[in-house]
């Protein structure tokens, strides 16, 4: 077609005529150049190319014509097939899509080559055991794997049942316990020992009351007398398992000065603050780990104040590093929210000081006067929770304030007390108890 209008011309049936013009070419700087703005396809279906004309500004295009220094002008068709190196637009791709500027196959994943019928896997492209179905070009991947390698993990966190983890790299559940399986959902124990029934359905075993543990193997030790007994000689802390607390409960146990007992109080020269409100003695506060600590009221109520198993209390101070004073009251336990006292008795340790004369009366604190003096704050006043039957009835309060130097100023012999400890044990003849 002459002129500038338009460059290519349809004639009759199978015949385009297209023509090379000139224009700017803007990514050139503006350098005029020969021009056909017919994509690749397009231009290898022309059958002549004949001069155009001449445009001086580029006009707007949605693609990249073609530019050259070197036209082509001709009415043989193989002349143009060359030029434009056509070869590539009459391909039929078998596993990808035409692409027509420039003319080839865009293959899909997996495929390769010129017409996309060639497999880009090889057998060891399959990873973690899956196999390569060269028909289809794919990995078949084994259970747990997904992905076009067989490297992706199919399994998520939620795919593991029982308390499972999911392990990422071998794409597997960690399972705990006595689960086992791809999922942990099947059970791990054929059998309990020592006498233990088994529930197939919790995949539990229930224990007889001396025993513990996933199978019913493990000796349970109800307190420091029970490891005392199997042999432990440390004094260190234990973990112990009692009707209320079937899951353990850790506690100092003295296996030297009294073996067996369970340390409830620990004071070592003031360095643990012992003013302190109810919540924290409930709870209990310091470290068994270090020098000072209260077990926790809430505790000591737990293991004490089962009516079949008695308990006896032991209280041991200290003067200096010479002089160390400590006896034993029967009968002890705690009862009742406020953590009412029961026990055989008082001591006198000299001085007017007695100990544990509060029998029958609850726990006080600073914050929760349960007191017998209606008028006074004992606890407030002694500067640490006790059992007080009223502040002037000599009671000896081993939680008071510790004086700048490291004493505890208490009326008992003898005097410049620096430690001090509190101690529970069975009573020679007492059992322990367990329901499951």
């Amino acid at each position: 077609m002459e002129g500038n209008a338009s460059w290519l011309e349809f004639a009759p049936v199978t015949s385009f005529r297209c023509s090379f013009g000139m224009e700017p070419n803007p990514k050139e700087n503006g350098i005029m150049r020969w021009v056909l703005p017919l994509n690749h396809r397009l231009r290898c279906q022309c059958t002549s190319i004949y001069r155009g004309g001449l445009n001086t500004e580029t006009p707007e295009r949605d693609f990249d014509p073609f530019y050259t220094d070197r036209p082509l002008f001709t009415d043989l068709d193989f002349e143009i097939f060359n030029y434009f190196d056509c070869e590539n637009c009459s391909l039929t791709c078998e596993h990808g899509r035409f692409i027509d500027d420039p003319c080839h196959c865009s293959c899909a994943q997996n495929w390769t080559g010129k017409t996309c019928n060639d497999c880009a896997l090889t057998s060891g492209s399959c990873v973690n055991g899956g196999a390569l179905n060269k028909t289809t070009c794919m990995c078949t991947c084994m259970e747990n794997w997904a992905g076009n390698r067989c490297d992706e993990c199919a399994m998520t966190t939620d795919s593991c049942a029982n308390g499972g983890t999911l392990n990422e790299t071998s794409c597997q559940c960690t399972c705990v316990e006595k689960w086992m399986g791809k999922t942990c959902e099947e059970c791990a124990l054929t059998e309990c020992k020592n006498g233990g029934t088994f529930d197939a359905t919790t995949c539990m075993c229930t224990c007889p009351k001396q025993w513990m543990g996933i199978i019913c193997a493990e000796t349970r030790h109800y307190d420091c007398q029970d490891y005392y007994n199997a042999g432990e000689r440390g004094n260190r802390v234990y973990t112990i398992y009692t009707s209320k607390y079937p899951l353990g409960l850790q506690v100092r146990c003295d296996m030297t000065n009294w073996p067996g007992s369970i340390i409830i109080q620990r004071r070592v020269s003031g360095d643990l603050r012992f003013t302190r409100g109810w919540d924290e003695y409930k709870d209990g506060f310091g470290n068994l780990d270090n020098v000072s600590f209260w077990l926790g009221n809430e505790k000591v109520r737990q293991l004490t104040d089962d009516q079949d198993t008695k308990w006896e209390i032991q209280v041991t101070v200290r003067a200096s590093s010479t002089t160390q004073w400590s006896d034993i009251i029967g009968n002890f336990r705690l009862s009742g929210e406020n953590y009412t006292l029961h026990v055989d008795g008082s001591v006198d340790c000299g001085n007017g000081g007695v100990f544990f004369s509060a029998n029958g009366k609850p726990f006080s604190t600073y914050d929760r006067d349960n007191d017998g003096d209606s008028e006074r704050n004992c606890a407030e006043e002694s500067k640490g929770g006790w059992w007080f039957d009223g502040c002037d009835d000599g009671e000896i309060n081993l939680n008071a304030e510790f004086t700048d130097d490291g004493i505890l100023n208490i009326p008992c012999f003898p005097n410049q007390i620096d430690r001090t400890w509190l101690k529970i044990k069975r009573m020679s003849g007492g059992t322990q108890t367990f329901t499951p």
